[in-house]
C-alpha cells in the first residue's frame, strides 16, 4: 500500500469519526510509516482539523499489509543461502577447491539480501545490521583473542570437528555478509546526496542499489 492510499484511508476514518468539520485540504496530516520485520509494516497518521475555534485530532494506523517474513522472496533467498552454505562446508571438509566462490558469496549474499530487504524496512534494515554485524564482530573477536593467546578451550571439545568447522565458517560467513548490507546501504545513501546531476556516470549504480 502506497502513502497516498494509507492517508486517504486514515481520511476517512477521521470524517467518519468526528463528521465532515473541514474541508479536505484544510486538514493537518503528519504521516509516519513504522517499519516491522516479523509483523506487518504500518503508517502512524495522525490528523487534526479545527472548527468554531475547537482543534479536533486522532491517530490511526493504517496496515500497510506487508511483512517481510511472509514474503516468498525473502524465503526463497533463505532457502538457497541454506543450500549453497550447506554446500560450502561439505566442500571445506571435503577438500574441494572452490575458494573463489566463498570469497565472494557473502557480498552476493548481503547484496541480494538488501535488495529484498530495504524497500520494506528501510532504516530498520540498517539497525539489524548493525546488530548482527557488532554481535558476531564480538564473538569473532572473543574467539580470535583465545586463539592468539594459545588456550586451549575443552568447552567444546565433545563436538565432531565437522561440527565445529561448521560454525566457525557460519558464523564469519553471516558476520561478512552484514558487514556487507552495511556497505551497499552506506553505498546507497552517499551515492543519493553526490548523484544529483542525471548525467553523472554514477546514475547507474544508483539505479541499481535503488
Amino acid at each position: 500500500m502506497n502513502v497516498e492510499t494509507a492517508k486517504d484511508r486514515a481520511i476517512t476514518k477521521f470524517y467518519n469519526q468526528f463528521g465532515n468539520i473541514a474541508a479536505k485540504e484544510d486538514l493537518k496530516i503528519k504521516i509516519k510509516r513504522i517499519r516491522r520485520f516479523f509483523t506487518p509494516s504500518y503508517y502512524s497518521i495522525t490528523i487534526t482539523a479545527y472548527n468554531n475555534g475547537l482543534a479536533f485530532s486522532d491517530t490511526y494506523n493504517i496496515c500497510d499489509k506487508q511483512s517481510l517474513s511472509k514474503s516468498p522472496v525473502i524465503w526463497i533467498y533463505f532457502a538457497v543461502y541454506a543450500l549453497l552454505s550447506m554446500l560450502f562446508i561439505a566442500g571445506v571438509h571435503n577438500n574441494w577447491k572452490f575458494y573463489e566462490i566463498i570469497y565472494f558469496s557473502p557480498m552476493l549474499f548481503g547484496f541480494m539480501y538488501f535488495k529484498c530487504c530495504y524497500p520494506c524496512l528501510g532504516d530498520l534494515l540498517k539497525k539489524q545490521a548493525d546488530t548482527f554485524s557488532f554481535f558476531l564482530g564480538m564473538i569473532t573477536a572473543c574467539s580470535l583473542s583465545l586463539k592468539l593467546s594459545n588456550l586451549n578451550i575443552t568447552m567444546l571439545s565433545f563436538l565432531p570437528d565437522i561440527l565445529k568447522l561448521s560454525i566457525i565458517f557460519l558464523i564469519l560467513q553471516l558476520f561478512c555478509i552484514f558487514i556487507s548490507v552495511k556497505f551497499y546501504i552506506s553505498a546507497f545513501d552517499l551515492l543519493k546526496t553526490v548523484t544529483t546531476d542525471k548525467k553523472t556516470g554514477w546514475i547507474w549504480l544508483l539505479k541499481l542499489l535503488s
